[in-house]
């Protein structure tokens, strides 16, 4: 059996943070028209939110791999 535990994470980081990664997609296409210190606060929000897609994809294959 699947660790259900690591998969259902998995997919609630991944729901959860799909959402503000697409809408900070918008911003990072615009930077060179955004002030300096947003342009890094829009930067480090899309990257905590791609790490955190990432830490759920990693769940979810650890969670099916210990069948």
């Amino acid at each position: 059996m699947a660790k259900t535990w690591m998969v259902i994470v998995g997919i609630l980081l991944i729901v959860i943070f799909i959402i503000p990664m697409i809408l900070l997609l918008n911003l990072v296409l615009q930077l060179n028209t955004l002030s300096r210190s947003f342009q890094s606060m829009v930067i480090g929000a899309f990257g905590f939110s791609l790490l955190m897609i990432v830490i759920g994809i990693i769940l979810i294959f650890l969670g099916y791999k210990r069948q």
